[in-house]
């Protein structure tokens, strides 16, 4: 289910300036290229937690292969029998792929085929896990997993879940992952200014435990500065070595001296563009793209993606109403001003709130992500007199939307019969719904398919009277919960997935019943993937037109579209349009 968040940040600002540069950047339908350990590495630089510089010579074909099998592992078998936190590395890694789909951003966009043997490597993740009981080993080692290409929601779900943590270990330990992965570029640039050579050079793990260690003297001050640098160096010692520890430690006691010393900030350069990418740790291409499309508010956008995100539910209304709800967990939830009957916000989770999520009360979503759902209006309303009604959600991923439309169906006493196909690229992912929908609705209501909509051909239980597309995205508006994205997101892979959902759109609308709703929604805030995608859609297709979106939804009155973006509207960046087809 959708997994979502907004609220105001409480980030302390810090100045800004350069960076390190040669960020990766990743294709339309691709996660991010592995990071590739260096091939020649000195022992006495390897015991510093340095890597010298590529040794220089010639070889022939059969000595680079043997050279290169040899580089491939001369470091790993090293981190293997140090770390205990292996079976993390492999448990995540396989984990997330299997939450990957370019057909969804819910997870991550533009993602590759998942992998298989789900359940084995949880097992694994879960045993390895368990043994964790420092907070800071688990975020360096889940960190190192986003750069290995993970993705910061499902490796982290995998991580904390079964930790042998503390419920307030846990909580910093969340706080210290996405703080860090959300401000890396700012945190890189800081540690350039003590020390460029550890950008460069350092082991994998020491980098990593230096930049977590970095935003906690940056941003949280009531842990003291002798406490981070004890228990950072600690996780060295656990998962490098001794030697490294010495290097750790005395750079971390340069760092705390500014601190001291008022000079832990990071001085802008006087280029902009630089110092509003440095500043919000994003990559120069999305910078540049957030000040054109934006201007003066970019700053603001920019910010949110910085915000602690708070949880939103919504209240499964055919299993109990949002008041029972509310007395049975009391003060610790909020109602919705915007989705007053269906949404609240938790302000502290507590053992009631995880009881009605388990039971299927609640589950977890925005209120952006049940806005694109509220889209399609009230289930009577659908298929006009017809006794039987056809839903498509085309872009299902895990199924969050699906089980809404479902719950909504739920709530119809007319008595007509209501079908829903759900679609999405990898089996994997709707296997999940299946047992979410077994688990919670126990109906015959849904088909689901694996299905590529960039292909044509026939779909069951067409034509349909309703259809959703929630497609794949950029993600811009999920950055709170997607920070790594800011990182390597390009202008290239946006307007492929832009050439991707009109791919989509042009394959799906074909499946409509004349007088049908067709409703587009997605997760980010570009105009070339929102508002100009949906007029560019209309003139593709002149038998459709714009339909006023409901009125718990509208901005305005006959409005036919939202835009709804984080700091102006406290919850997931999203777009949705809503069509008719006329002929």
């Amino acid at each position: 289910m959708d997994e979502n968040k907004g609220q105001k940040s409480n980030r302390r600002q810090a100045p800004v300036s350069g960076v390190e540069g040669g960020k990766r950047h990743a294709q339309a339908s691709q996660g991010r290229a592995p990071r590739t350990a260096s091939a020649n590495r000195g022992e006495n630089d390897i015991d510093r937690g340095m890597a010298p510089p590529k040794a220089r010579g010639h070889q022939n074909r059969a000595s680079r292969s043997d050279s290169a099998r040899r580089s491939e592992t001369a470091e790993k078998p090293r981190r293997a029998r140090r770390s205990p936190n292996n079976a993390i590395a492999q448990a995540s890694q396989t984990a997330e792929k299997q939450h990957r789909s370019p057909h969804r951003h819910d997870e991550h966009p533009c993602a590759e085929k998942p992998a298989h043997g789900h359940r084995e490597h949880q097992d694994a993740e879960q045993k390895r896990s368990r043994a964790t009981r420092n907070p800071r080993e688990l975020v360096v080692e889940t960190l190192m997993r986003i750069e290995d290409g993970g993705y910061s929601n499902i490796v982290w779900d995998l991580a904390i879940r079964h930790a042998d943590l503390s419920n307030l270990d846990k909580m910093l330990a969340t706080r210290i992952f996405y703080g860090t992965l959300s401000n890396m570029r700012l945190i890189d640039a800081l540690w350039n200014d003590i020390e460029p050579e550890m950008l460069r050079r350092a082991d994998p793990v020491v980098k990593m435990t230096l930049r977590s260690a970095m935003y906690q003297l940056v941003f949280l001050d009531r842990v003291p500065a002798y406490s981070i640098v004890s228990t950072s160096v600690e996780v060295v010692k656990r998962l490098r070595n001794r030697a490294a520890c010495g290097y750790c430690n005395a750079l971390l006691r340069k760092a705390v001296a500014r601190k001291d010393a008022g000079n832990l900030v990071y001085t802008p350069t006087g280029d902009a563009l630089t110092d509003f990418a440095v500043k919000y740790s994003v990559n120069d291409e999305l910078a540049s793209l957030l000040i054109e499309e934006f201007g003066d508010d970019a700053s603001n956008i920019a910010e949110s993606m910085l915000a602690v995100p708070k949880m939103v539910l919504r209240i499964n209304r055919s299993r109990t109403s949002i008041d029972d709800f509310l007395a049975k967990v009391g003060v610790s939830v909020e109602r919705s001003s915007r989705l007053p009957n269906r949404a609240c916000s938790v302000m502290s989770r507590h053992s009631a709130i995880d009881a009605a999520i388990e039971a299927g009360d609640v589950c977890v979503q925005d209120e952006a992500a049940q806005i694109a759902v509220q889209a399609l209006g009230a289930p009577e309303q659908w298929g006009g007199a017809a006794q039987e009604v056809h839903i498509w959600d085309a872009c299902a991923g895990l199924g969050g939307k699906t089980l809404h439309i479902l719950d909504e169906v739920a709530c119809d006493t007319s008595g007509r019969r209501y079908s829903m196909l759900s679609t999405d690229l990898y089996a994997n992912k709707l296997e999940r719904l299946r047992e979410a929908h077994q688990k919670f609705f126990k109906s015959e209501h849904l088909i689901t398919k694996a299905r590529d909509l960039t292909l044509g051909g026939s779909v069951p239980l067409a034509p349909f009277d309703v259809i959703l597309v929630d497609a794949p995205c950029s993600g811009l508006g999920v950055l709170r919960r997607h920070p790594e994205v800011k990182l390597y997101r390009t202008r290239e892979a946006i307007e492929s997935l832009v050439e991707l959902q009109k791919t989509i759109l042009d394959n799906v609308c074909r499946h409509l019943r004349i007088g049908g709703i067709l409703v587009y929604a997605v997760c980010t805030i570009t105009a070339e993937e929102c508002e100009r995608q949906a007029q560019a859609f209309l003139e593709r297709h002149p038998n459709y037109s714009f339909d006023a979106l409901p009125a718990e939804c509208a901005p305005t009155p006959d409005a036919h579209d939202i835009k709804l973006l984080p700091h102006a509207d406290g919850c997931d960046g999203f777009y949705v349009a809503r069509f008719r087809r006329n002929a």
